[in-house]
């Protein structure tokens, strides 16, 4: 009997009995014939596929239609799409519309996941654009105008306010960077329009996007609205995040405090994402290490460009702190793993003798800026030791005496930090201003973080 079905079985991948004739073709009262052995062609194996597969699909710039091209070339002063926007195309389609998992090391992805919360209104093309049409796009987003400006009047009571409020503990932009952006914009004719960087552009509109989400919870009645000044910033969001440096990390911080302070509902899962991203740009720069901060202090005979590095590297540190900062609440509320680990980190806390020069023609509080901050910064940590040690994996093996000196002596701690300076209740604050007093400058606030530690301490686990 043969081994192989007949030719006409063979097309059909029908069965056949491998009689003379089979019995298929004698009911279809068709020839019934076998192949030799040897002339019987092969199926091709996968790697023969895919190679007649590249052959026979035509290049890309052949399948162009040619209205592209003409378009292209009516327009010589248009510039050729880069290999960044490619690389931009197939890092947001080529996985499919529908994405489970956004890449943190991927700047465009960064931007794509803000954009996608802070403007519903912006959509992404499921197709790559022409150079031509990047190009309109590209001059569309980085156009400004004066009218976007809101009134000086305005805009210089809400950057005191986010300096006297928010600034206090999240205190990693330079005050005096903040207030000299508002005086060029308001001061200088043409400079927001042709001559600001995308850094002034972008932490402008972003503390008015923080301040006025702060300002509305109270004053319901202002027109201006936080999301319009958060799409402005987002405009200039691509050219930092290509910027190795401490202004791409200051634009995270001010995105994930936006986040903190933004009416958008449900802000806990993507503000995980961004501190996230923010801690992989902070462990690049190494603030984690003290080795990072070379320069212990300046004075007055210190030359001009070592007093411009040791701002920018005490910059840096309060970058780093704030980060830590916002890392454990996100991580807390989510009940996830910490991005930073105390072990990991050596740096010390900012300086009070550093803040003297830092916030230097602001408006006094009654106490040292940075002492608050510190203090924050503290408690931030003492409730990522309580999660860690009273929550943790650890904690299921330990016993009823292990867990219960751990809780004491973190309940040691917490009344030790309660206890510790600055006193807000010490605080000479003049009647009329006790009413835009900042919270964090209250002793209940400082009553309300014990009491909200106390709670991870003592409830049931």
């Amino acid at each position: 009997m043969r081994t192989y079905n007949c030719e006409r079985c063979y097309r059909r991948k029908g069965k056949c009995d491998r009689l003379k004739p089979c019995t298929s073709c004698a009911r279809a009262q068709v020839s019934c014939t076998y192949p030799e052995p040897a002339s019987r062609r092969p199926r091709p194996r996968p790697r023969s596929r895919i190679h007649h597969t590249i052959e026979s699909t035509p290049s890309p710039d052949a399948a162009r239609p040619r209205s592209s091209s003409l378009r292209a070339e009516a327009m010589p002063g248009r510039p050729r799409a880069d290999p960044v926007s490619e690389i931009s195309y197939m890092s947001l389609n080529a996985a499919g519309e529908q994405q489970a998992y956004l890449g943190s090391s991927s700047g465009i992805l960064l931007a794509d996941l803000v954009r996608s919360h802070l403007d519903a209104t912006v959509t992404r093309r499921a197709t790559p654009q022409s150079p031509a049409e990047a190009s309109e796009v590209i001059s569309f987003a980085c156009s400004r105008r004066d009218e976007e400006l809101p009134p000086e009047c305005a805009a210089t009571a809400l950057f005191r306010a986010y300096l006297n409020h928010d600034a206090i503990i999240y205190p990693f932009m330079l005050p005096s960077f903040l207030m000299e952006t508002v005086h060029r914009f308001y001061r200088d004719p043409g400079y927001y329009v042709s001559r600001a960087t995308a850094f002034e552009i972008f932490s402008f509109n972003m503390v008015l996007a923080i301040a006025t989400s702060r300002v509305q919870r109270c004053q319901w009645q202002i027109e201006s609205s936080p999301i319009v000044y958060s799409s402005r910033a987002l405009r200039e969001l691509t050219k930092l995040l290509a910027d190795r440096s401490t202004e791409r990390l200051q634009a995270m911080l001010l995105l994930c405090q936006y986040r903190l302070s933004s009416p958008i509902n449900d802000n806990s899962a993507s503000m995980w994402h961004l501190v996230g991203i923010a801690v992989r740009f902070s462990l690049e720069l190494g603030l984690h290490r003290e080795a990072s901060y070379p320069i212990a202090g300046v004075d007055e005979q210190s030359t001009s460009q070592m007093v411009a590095n040791y701002y920018d590297q005490e910059i840096r540190r309060r970058c780093f702190w704030t980060l830590i900062s916002m890392d454990r609440i996100v991580s807390i509320v989510l009940g996830r793993p910490f991005a930073l680990h105390d072990d990991d980190v050596d740096t010390r806390l900012p300086s009070e003798e550093s803040d003297r020069m830092m916030v230097r023609g602001l408006e006094p509080l009654g106490v040292v800026r940075i002492a608050v901050a510190n203090k924050i910064f503290k408690y931030r940590l003492l409730c990522g030791q309580i999660s860690m040690r009273l929550y943790g994996k650890k904690f299921e093996t330990a016993t009823r005496e292990e867990i219960g000196r751990a809780t004491q002596t973190l309940a040691d701690q917490l009344h030790e930090w309660h206890e510790s300076q600055p006193q807000m209740h010490e605080l000479q604050v003049p009647d009329h201003g006790r009413d835009q007093l900042s919270c964090y400058l209250s002793a209940k606030w400082y009553d309300l973080l014990a009491a909200n530690a106390s709670l991870m301490l003592w409830r049931p686990h």
